[in-house]
């Protein structure tokens, strides 16, 4: 039995690789082609526990959710552009498509406000990147309203650049490019 060990480890492994990875912030990161399915269960209110009183009776429990769930939600989202450009690739698109899909979903039908925060690696000036990353926050933004008639009020484009990086101790790596989704309050 000198190989359970290994198994074990490997098990482990397999099962690490299969969650989310996240970024400094804590703030789930879906990598590829997610589905709407995936979207909408990463940004979904948390199901939150009863507040028990002694002797296991239960105080309001929807007033504990309402109280327990956190009022924004957010994922990191590896929407793709062409080169130093904010014009979408279709891997791209075809991940805002699977984003438009969620907020369709009755899973986030709590969802008010949708804000895109258009993020940058370190490469290059902070002006550069301060206007790159809005103008890419901005054609995810129209690209949602123009294809999934998401309401212009309820979308947002805020760019960061590379104030906010997903993983500082590699300062250029792709994680760092990224459109980051929170969602908040009630429609």
């Amino acid at each position: 039995m000198k190989f359970r060990p290994v198994l074990l480890a490997l098990l482990w492994a397999a099962g690490a690789a299969a969650l989310p990875a996240a970024s400094q912030d804590g703030v789930p990161a879906l990598r590829g082609k997610p589905s709407p399915e995936e979207i909408a269960r990463a940004l979904a209110k948390p199901e939150a526990p009863p507040v028990m009183l002694q002797r296991g009776i239960v105080l309001n429990p929807g007033a504990a959710a309402a109280q327990a769930a956190p009022a924004k939600r957010a994922i990191d989202l590896e929407v793709l552009f062409e080169f130093d450009s904010a014009r979408l690739t279709a891997d791209g698109r075809d991940v805002l498509d699977s984003l438009g899909g969620a907020l369709a979903s009755k899973e986030l039908a709590d969802v008010g406000r949708v804000t895109l925060e258009g993020h940058t690696d370190a490469k290059g000036s902070d002006a550069y990147n301060d206007s790159l990353s809005l103008l890419r926050a901005q054609s995810a933004r129209q690209y949602l309203i123009q294809k999934h008639r998401i309401a212009p009020g309820k979308v947002a484009a805020v760019g960061k650049g590379k104030a906010e990086l997903a993983d500082p101790r590699d300062p250029f790596g792709a994680a760092n490019r990224r459109v980051r989704v929170v969602v908040e309050g009630q429609p």
